[in-house]
């Protein structure tokens, strides 16, 4: 190849590629001319186009400014040359002398000054030998290799990047009042006015409905100027309706779904206490495999695990553990694995329903992307007696907003379980029997006695903010008075300790490791000695 553009380079979107104020204007008439609003991709591909289309048309420039230099062409000076092998540069001969090679034999150098700098090159004329910059009379093979890329190719090699660049110089291009809702764009000056009287129509549809409806659907009930596109009056609803306050979109990337606030449970908004950490950084260098494959098998969200594309790939159904801090809540963990079951979103909270495989009941779930849950469900657990440490599964159906859950049924009996209570001061724990309806990991498994007291001493931990150590010591040590052995396993403890204090596995097995006083004695299992 004689030359390559830079615009098929991964160098140039990657180091050298920025918005310029040319290409901003460019953006700015590309929205005006379609007088619809673009998305992101198709803004993206419009400048590369753009961008190639410049680079090509300018080196065609050059190229009618003189010859296209080859090493086996003869130059005087003063003739201008064109360098395809040199992005295509333009210079004049200055200069020639005699040139000696004995791999080459004779020919001429001569002298070039690129129109752009002050120093001249030297570059081989005459040279009979072969030569990869040689291609023949007419300079068509540049050409060729100019379009040998489309810009369908660069996209897909750099659109993710283009789209991020473009998108950061968008936002902060106040002068040209581009505006944004979702992965679409247009010019605030071509927006329907969707007033205050419009938008109060629209409360009351969604008031009345009682469940979130698509912009389509409200926008079919209220009256926007019908000279203005239909792409334009959506985008013109959804971005009014996204800067009042008495709006949500619930839907996800792909659908928009708006809804009321007012009509949320506060929940589906701001993530409960019990589920947020108090502290989440700890050195996860040091835990060993075994422990890495517990924190696997509990799959919490805060530890944020990384599966590989072939373990969630077609995820139809997923099995996961209940644990405290989502009993207590209503929720279930959103985690790589389980939000393959459910709606994808980025930013918003997205309403489904929660149907229960074994009755038909439907029940209102709200899956909250950034804050990785999934709330709804504390009548569910309560009506079925579900415990701490139980088996919960997700099914997907054809619906993407509704997911069926269930756990694994057995003979209804009173077990021994564990079971937590406070005294005021510490959490204890004794073996008591509890009615069992599901299925439960035994290692996991924990009942409770006096709700309002252990959550006086979760509020006491918090509030003074005792030393997760500390919290880990105290809970080992009544925990191991259930033991014969004295001996606790590394997912009970993490599993008490949620009762207390919120934390990751990770952030518990790395604080057995660190502490000489937890000794490791096989199967998961620890004991504590002070000494």
């Amino acid at each position: 190849m004689l030359h390559q553009l830079k615009t098929h380079t991964q160098a140039y979107w990657q180091n050298e590629f920025a918005t310029s104020p040319e290409d901003l204007e460019f953006i700015y008439r590309l929205l005006i001319e379609s007088g619809t609003p673009l998305t992101s991709t198709q803004i993206a591909q419009a400048l590369i186009d753009q961008r190639l289309d410049s680079e090509i048309n300018q080196i065609r420039a050059n190229l009618k400014k003189g010859k296209a230099y080859q090493p086996k062409g003869i130059y005087k000076v003063g003739d201008g040359l064109v360098f395809p092998a040199l992005d295509v540069r333009y210079g004049t001969v200055v200069g020639e002398r005699p040139g000696y090679n004995p791999e080459y034999g004779d020919f001429t150098v001569i002298e070039v000054r690129f129109e752009d700098e002050d120093t001249t090159h030297e570059f081989a004329s005459g040279l009979t030998a072969d030569h990869k910059l040689n291609f023949g009379d007419s300079p068509d093979s540049i050409f060729a290799d100019l379009v040998s890329t489309s810009s369908e190719e660069v996209f897909a090699s750099y659109g993710p990047l283009i789209e991020q660049k473009l998108a950061e110089d968008l936002q902060r291009a106040d002068s040209l009042d581009f505006i944004r809702f979702g992965n679409s764009w247009y010019l605030k000056g071509l927006l329907a006015d969707v007033h205050i009287g419009h938008r109060n129509v629209v409360e009351a549809i969604l008031d009345v409905n009682g469940s979130p409806l698509a912009p389509e659907a409200i926008l079919e009930q209220v009256d926007l100027p019908p000279e203005i596109s239909p792409s334009a009056q959506l985008f013109s609803l959804n971005y009014a309706l996204q800067q009042d306050e008495r709006f949500d979109d619930v839907g996800t990337d792909e659908q928009v779904l708006w809804f009321l606030k007012r009509l949320e449970p506060p929940e589906a908004q701001y993530p409960p206490r019990r589920l947020v950490a108090a502290v989440d950084s700890y050195d996860r260098s040091v835990l060993t495999e075994d422990l890495l494959r517990l924190e696997r098998e509990l799959d919490d969200e805060l530890s944020r695990i990384e599966w590989t594309t072939s373990e969630v790939l077609d995820l139809h159904t997923v099995s996961l553990l209940l644990t405290y801090p989502h009993y207590r809540t209503g929720t279930i963990p959103l985690t790589n694995r389980t939000k393959q079951i459910f709606p994808k979103g980025t930013t918003q909270h997205t309403r489904v329903t929660l149907i229960d495989s074994q009755t038909g009941e439907q029940l209102p779930g709200w899956v909250t992307h950034t804050h990785r849950y999934v709330c709804g469900l504390d009548k569910w657990y309560t009506a079925n007696n579900i415990l701490v440490g139980s088996y919960i599964t997700l099914e997907k159906t054809d619906d993407p907003f509704k997911v069926l859950i269930n756990f694994i049924p057995k003979r209804e009996k009173r077990e021994w379980i564990r079971v937590a209570k406070s005294d005021g001061n510490k959490l204890l724990f004794e073996m008591k029997k509890q009615p069992c309806k599901c299925e439960y990991d035994e290692l996991l498994v924990v009942g409770e006695d006096g709700t309002k007291e252990i959550d006086r001493l979760w509020i006491h931990s918090e509030v003074d903010g005792v030393e997760i150590t500390a919290i880990l010591r105290d809970v080992f040590l009544e925990l191991a008075k259930l033991s014969p052995q004295g001996t606790v396993h590394a997912k009970t403890l993490y599993s008490a300790t949620n009762i207390v204090r919120r934390c990751p596995p990770g952030l518990v097995f790395a604080t057995l490791l660190e502490n000489p006083s937890f000794v490791p004695v096989g199967d998961g299992y620890w004991l504590y000695n002070e000494s």
